[in-house]
């Protein structure tokens, strides 16, 4: 007989949380009360302008009233890999545990599991993606979009308050990454009309020499 789990945790961007997100936790808890195991929520520390525009302090801050009203049950941590994750488990005395994860990170996340991390090992729980099958990179196109239909993404998760302050740190966020690369190429304009100087410069050259050549024919 396989030994239960002692936990179940689950790691992810959410940038932003989503419904897709809210499916997991939802099934990740229920899977850990049939097996009297604890759950602990993971979350990454990474803020770039592609794919985490909401900054690790606002995202923490945002997941840790998410998880303190909704799921007290739930250990939450922002952590920077997996192996960090891990070593939250191992001091919690967690030795054996679960993952939740979808098809697309089960070869990885299995070859981990079973080599183990910080004296913890795990195996995949499946994710089942037929009620909420929804993409965080969707989620963030339609947000930078301002498509009206991202609310029923995320509609189960924020408040509508929340959820356009959550729409305007992304798109403000997505803005002031952006401005540098401009910033850069209007300093390098100034280049650019030298250029046009210099090449004007020698233009008057030539019709300068023309004319003197002009005048020393006809002499």
């Amino acid at each position: 007989m396989a030994t239960k789990p002692e936990a179940y945790f689950y790691i992810g961007k959410f940038q932003p949380f989503h419904n897709g997100h809210l499916n997991v936790v939802l099934q990740m808890i229920m899977q850990a009360k049939n097996d009297n195991a604890k759950v602990f929520l993971f979350s990454t520390n990474k803020h770039n302008k592609d794919t985490h525009l909401i900054p690790k302090d606002i995202k923490s801050k945002l997941l840790n009233t998410l998880v303190k009203e909704r799921f007290p049950e739930i250990n939450f941590n922002m952590v920077n890999s997996l192996k960090d994750a891990t070593k939250v488990l191992s001091e919690h005395g967690i030795q054996n545990a679960k993952i939740m994860a979808g098809n697309d990170r089960l070869n990885e996340y299995t070859k981990a599991g079973n080599k183990g991390m910080n004296g913890v090992t795990f195996s995949v729980s499946l994710i089942d993606r037929t009620k909420d099958n929804i993409s965080g990179t969707v989620v963030r196109r339609k947000i930078l979009l301002e498509d009206a239909s991202v609310n029923n993404d995320i509609d189960k998760v924020y408040s509508p308050t929340k959820l356009e302050t959550i729409k305007s740190i992304i798109i403000e966020n997505a803005t002031s990454k952006s401005a540098p690369s401009a910033t850069k190429r209007a300093k390098r304009a100034p280049s650019a009309t030298k250029r046009a100087k210099r090449v004007g410069g020698r233009s008057k050259k030539r019709r300068s020499k023309k004319r003197r050549y002009r005048r020393s024919s006809r002499i």
